[in-house]
């Protein structure tokens, strides 16, 4: 990787006149605008080689029946709960998502429902559930 740095700088640096005509000048700044793409272009292939993964659902305290997260648009509502995407009518730990909002889902489990809004702690009952 160094090496590619080092020959994008060598092709570049003698480009660089004190005394050079405008169009060495706009020569000499495409020299640079490439030589910064290649070194952002390194970078972001650095980093996505690490392939840094990290399990969020792990931080959470109880991430049993958390909404993390509503998509309100068009005629099919959807939200993330425990980290599954569901639509209204589809079933989680038994619990079932009876209706989308923009800024909360309701749910239904024996009889009972409540509504949870975004990030709210889950109540008592999800714990119950399987």
């Amino acid at each position: 990787m160094l090496f590619i740095i080092f020959f994008a700088f060598y092709q570049v640096l003698p480009c660089v006149k004190i005394n050079s005509r405008m169009a060495d000048k706009k020569g000499t700044f495409k020299w640079f605008l490439l030589a910064a793409a290649l070194l952002a272009a390194m970078a972001g292939y650095h980093l996505w080689m690490k392939k840094i993964k990290v399990d969020v659902s792990s931080l959470l305290p109880d991430s049993k029946g958390r909404v993390t997260g509503i998509v309100y648009g068009g005629d099919k509502p959807s939200a993330m709960v425990s980290g599954e995407i569901v639509r209204e009518g589809d079933t989680i730990f038994g619990v079932k998502v009876v209706k989308i909002f923009k800024d909360r889902v309701e749910f239904e489990k024996d009889g009972k429902k409540w509504r949870q809004k975004v990030k709210e702690n889950p109540p008592s009952i999800w714990k119950k559930a399987q």
